[in-house]
């Protein structure tokens, strides 16, 4: 089953959201089209990154403590 993710955002409390080309089915059936991905929080480490949590498909926090530079 084909399975890309596109269009990654990194957020600076260390979430990234990001796009699919597909929705995961059951069987052989799968939809194209585009969706939001499931969120998640990585740990960066050098020059490596590791998946800490798994949140809904599309779960964007609010962020009102959050100040950019």
């Amino acid at each position: 089953q084909p399975f890309q993710t596109y269009s990654h955002c990194v957020m600076p409390n260390g979430l990234v959201t990001s796009f699919i080309d597909s929705v995961p089915t059951e069987g052989e059936d799968y939809r194209i089209g585009g969706t939001e991905a499931p969120t998640v929080r990585i740990l960066l480490k050098g020059d490596r990154s590791f998946v800490q949590e798994e949140y809904d498909y599309g779960y964007i926090p609010a962020m009102k403590d959050v100040q950019l530079s």
